[in-house]
């Protein structure tokens, strides 16, 4: 019993060291009528990379696509704001498939 409860204390050790050393950033998107903004933001102490497409979904069912790429420093947040280019049709809903890869 003391063998079995040492080996799964010892197991559960082992994963929570492998946890601690990946950091992943979190995009975030707020959809206004006019534009999309999209905050990134870096508490930690590493430099990153990120990328990827923002879909934006338009009232008359039109869709569209802008592209990401920057860089986020550490201690430091990006901020970027996509407009939308007919002002006539106002933007329903937007997500995104950005990824952050540390430099």
């Amino acid at each position: 019993m003391k063998l079995l409860l040492v080996s799964l204390m010892l197991l559960c050790s082992v994963f929570t060291f492998a946890d601690d050393e990946k950091i992943q950033l979190w995009p975030r998107i707020t959809t206004w009528s006019n534009g999309v903004d999209l905050r990134i933001d870096n508490y930690t102490e590493k430099d990153f990379s990120c990328s990827g497409p923002i879909y934006i979904y338009h009232a008359s069912g039109r869709f569209s696509t802008e592209y990401y790429f920057g860089r986020v420093y550490s201690r430091f947040n990006e901020y970027r704001h996509f407009t939308n280019r007919v002002f006539g049709d106002r933007i329903v809903s937007a997500n995104h498939s950005i990824y952050c890869n540390e430099l």
